[in-house]
């Protein structure tokens, strides 16, 4: 197999060939000998190069972790390859969090006030590395810039997110912005069961909206 692996990542490299990286994808963890190449074939010319190559290191997985530096930068250079991008970036693995944490401070502007879109990228990846990733994300429920980011991760990895429920809840406590606080409860729904201890103090929000809507009907 790796006489294969290395036989088609010369062929990638010289042919800049789709079909070889294709190939290299489909080795999965043992394409891993063509790292490198795929590397560069991230910033190939020709467009369906480039998404064969991000998406063959995907396949390659968590061997392929070095590699997020470069898909990261593909996801913002090239606006055809995001989505390929954003899922290869998803397989990658524990590896990949020094790499998209910083990225939850930059979707800051993308939330806006429809909080029923779906998970920005940088959330939705970290919440597709699942329970690695929540010690960190844990931290940045305390950071304001990431802390409404952090919130979408844990919700969309549901249960696996068991462990953050105190600190979820506790931020969800003090969050003061409408919007925010409106994801962390919802991730708190996500997580289900684990997170019953919430239950008091969603009870105690409900009894509070409808005071308010009682003393003022126009809210």
């Amino acid at each position: 197999m790796r006489a294969e692996c290395e036989r088609l990542a010369r062929e990638l490299e010289a042919e800049h060939s789709v079909a070889a990286a294709d190939a290299l994808g489909e080795l999965g963890p043992k394409g891993a000998c063509a790292v490198e190449r795929l590397r560069r074939a991230t910033r190939d010319p020709d467009d369906s190069v480039q998404i064969a190559a991000v998406e063959a290191l995907g396949k390659i997985g968590p061997a392929a972790v070095a590699a997020a530096p470069d898909i990261k930068e593909a996801f913002f250079r090239y606006g055809h390859i995001r989505r390929a991008a954003r899922e290869a970036l998803a397989k990658l693995g524990p590896g990949v969090i020094p790499e998209i944490l910083p990225w939850l401070d930059m979707e800051l502007d993308q939330y806006g006030q429809d909080t029923k879109q779906t998970s920005p990228d940088g959330a939705y990846i970290l919440g597709k590395v699942g329970a690695p990733a929540v010690p960190a994300l844990i931290e940045a429920l305390k950071m304001p810039q990431r802390r409404q980011g952090a919130a979408w991760a844990l919700g969309d990895m549901g249960s696996a997110a068991a462990p953050a429920v105190p600190a979820l809840l506790a931020a969800c406590e003090r969050e003061s912005e409408a919007d925010v606080r409106f994801v962390m409860i919802e991730a708190l729904g996500k997580i289900g069961s684990p997170a019953n201890a919430a239950i008091p103090f969603l009870e105690r929000l409900v009894k509070e909206l409808a005071l308010s809507l009682s003393r003022d009907p126009t809210l």
